[in-house]
């Protein structure tokens, strides 16, 4: 019978005389060194991912602080303007008061003078002209 070694290396020689030990050895390091790539690659793009998100968000960060800033100024000018309408209803409501109150002034005044008027035409002992009665007539 043949030594074990004898019979193991020709077990491993290939038709063409080549072993298959180194055959399988360059196999497992190109198998390592595709995983190491593999593991190499997902980690950059993990990393730069993550850049992205961390940029994305700072983005938006600023974006926000833009928005709330806007919102802030025209905030501000909203309560100026309510300031200003407030303002000028006020305004408004006393100059209607005071056209209400002119108003029912002249109103009293007018019937002061037709009491007066009449009072006058009673009283005369003339009586009453007729360019002065067509004159009164005229202007109620």
């Amino acid at each position: 019978m043949a030594p074990p070694n004898l019979v193991r290396t020709v077990a491993l020689l290939h038709p063409n005389g080549h072993s298959n030990e180194g055959e399988r050895a360059m196999d497992v390091g190109t198998i390592i060194a595709i995983v190491v790539v593999a593991i190499v690659v997902i980690a950059l793009l993990a990393l730069v991912g993550r850049r992205q998100k961390a940029q994305k968000t700072e983005q938006r960060r600023v974006a926000a602080t833009e928005h709330r800033e806007e919102a802030r100024v025209r905030g501000a000018r909203a309560t100026r303007a309510e300031a200003e309408a407030e303002e000028r209803t006020a305004r408004a409501k006393r100059e209607q008061a005071l056209a209400e109150e002119q108003a029912a002034t002249a109103h009293k005044e007018r019937r002061f003078a037709r009491a007066k008027e009449e009072k006058a035409a009673e009283l005369d002992p003339d009586g009453a002209r007729n360019g002065d009665r067509e004159g009164t007539h005229s202007r109620r």
